[in-house]
């Protein structure tokens, strides 16, 4: 198969739109077929909430399969040539620890200049393994190699880790998800897939943008919608927003098309409101039973 499907990049401003404008479209397109047809949601709440919606409006989800970012990652995981075992986060952290030290060992005692800085830092990692490992997982996620990763130390960090995991038979699961969405498809690779809708994830899923990535590319055909950057009046663009528009562009790269906004069914954007609750669990029936209306 081709390293790209037929795709289309769609974008929403409020939940009202989904369901007619893209949802229930897309599903009863398949209605009556065997094909296995996928949809990605962020959360599991999220997909009760709209196979919910669809037995209430009697849309049938024969062959139909509601899946999170992290079950993405079971369903192209077997189609990868080496299929190694991702190491778990708690041998990461011992190995990580012992790369630093050895690191610290290698440095010579120093009390000023470059090395007495490069000792600081490494004293730095070694104080707070579990944040320099996030450090390293978030600099993997973002398609960034250890050799680009800002600092030196870290980079000299990543690609030992690489290398450590690599000597035990063990793979990095942000290694192994940048090479499955980006190198070349075998020709006679199946899809996995009739069909995908990739449906509202944000810029707060950065961090599984390659296994969601990989799995589209992987199907015959793919929808992604995505929520709307939100814009501001004034002028001015905060850090919120560029991350946003920066997640768009992301997937407009990946996916080789421009996204096309969709409209709320009245021409004009659904006026927000604000739903309170004693509890976290009162809050959540409010924003389901919200969501159930739409």
């Amino acid at each position: 198969m081709s390293a790209a499907p037929p795709v289309s990049l769609l974008l929403h401003r409020g939940a009202a739109e989904l369901w007619p404008a893209v949802v229930r479209p897309w599903l009863e397109a398949g209605r009556g077929s065997l094909s296995r047809r996928l949809v990605v949601v962020p959360t599991r709440g999220q997909a009760l909430v709209w196979k919910q919606r669809c037995v209430r409006e009697g849309v049938p989800l024969l062959g139909v399969e509601f899946i999170t970012p992290g079950l993405a990652r079971r369903k192209w995981l077997p189609t990868m040539p080496t299929g190694r075992p991702v190491i778990g986060q708690e041998f990461l952290r011992l190995g990580l620890r012992g790369l630093i030290e050895d690191r610290l060992a290698a440095l010579p005692e120093s009390s000023e200049g470059e090395a007495f800085e490069r000792r600081a830092i490494w004293q730095s990692l070694r104080s707070d393994p579990e944040r320099a490992l996030q450090a390293l997982d978030d600099l993997l996620q973002a398609g960034l190699a250890p050799q680009d990763f800002p600092r030196r130390e870290l980079a000299e960090l990543g690609r030992a880790l690489v290398a450590w995991a690599d000597r035990l038979g063990y793979g990095l699961g942000p290694v192994q998800a940048i090479a499955a969405a980006t190198a070349p498809l075998a020709a006679d690779t199946p899809a996995l897939a009739a069909d995908v809708l990739v449906l509202g994830l944000g810029a707060e899923n950065s961090g599984e943008f390659f296994n969601v990535a990989a799995l589209v590319r992987r199907c015959a055909r793919a929808t992604v919608v995505l929520p709307a950057p939100a814009l501001r009046g004034g002028g001015d663009v905060g850090d919120e927003e560029r991350f946003d528009e920066a997640w768009v562009t992301r997937w407009e790269r990946f996916l080789g098309v421009s996204a096309e906004v969709l409209e709320s069914e009245r021409g004009e954007e659904v006026a927000p409101r604000m739903s309170f609750g004693a509890t976290r669990g009162d809050e959540a029936e409010l924003i389901v039973a919200q969501l159930c209306a739409w």
